[in-house]
């Protein structure tokens, strides 16, 4: 748990970002979380700017990046087999909608699975293979295209939905 109050998007992914990295290196799920009032700086801090990264992105590079220094450090002749799927949804008026199918209307409300060995998934929803943080990039820009849009008193171009994108490293 972290609170941050005048900080840039490198010194939150710094403090936070670096550590999560390595509980996935470590083997462990995790989760980035951000939460607080409309125009606070949720966005900003999870996906930022082209000139200002925010956690998602530079833990996306530097995921790619520890990649490809395991593959470096492998002993000739082993192979190192990896990959990295990216899903990304929002959930909007309670329903969940994911945002690599193209359409508003298509694969709107899916519905939330369990399953003893795959854990808790979206049934249906579309998972996109990636080979670096350039590919997770543009897969995020179209994605935020379908985002929901809707002016409030506090911002005129709030998202009005939740972000959900997910990484799986295996």
């Amino acid at each position: 748990d972290h609170v941050f109050e005048n900080f840039t998007n490198y010194a939150v992914y710094s403090i936070l970002g670096k550590r999560v990295l390595q509980s996935i290196f470590d083997g462990y799920n995790s989760c980035v979380f951000a939460y607080g009032q409309t125009g606070s700086g949720k966005t900003h801090t999870m996906i930022g700017r082209e000139t200002d990264q925010g956690i998602i992105p530079r833990l996306c590079d530097d995921l790619f990046l520890r990649i490809d220094e395991m593959r470096d450090k492998m002993e000739e002749g082993r192979n190192l087999k990896t990959e990295v799927e990216v899903e990304y949804m929002e959930i909007y008026n309670e329903k969940i909608r994911d945002l690599f199918s193209g359409s508003k209307e298509h694969k709107d409300s899916m519905k939330v699975r369990e399953h003893p060995k795959k854990g808790v998934y979206v049934e249906g929803i579309i998972r996109k293979v990636v080979e670096s943080g350039e590919d997770i990039a543009k897969l995020m820009e179209e994605g935020n295209k379908e985002r929901t849009v809707a002016r409030t008193d506090m911002n005129s171009v709030s998202s009005r939905s939740h972000a959900i994108f997910i990484v799986r490293f295996t």
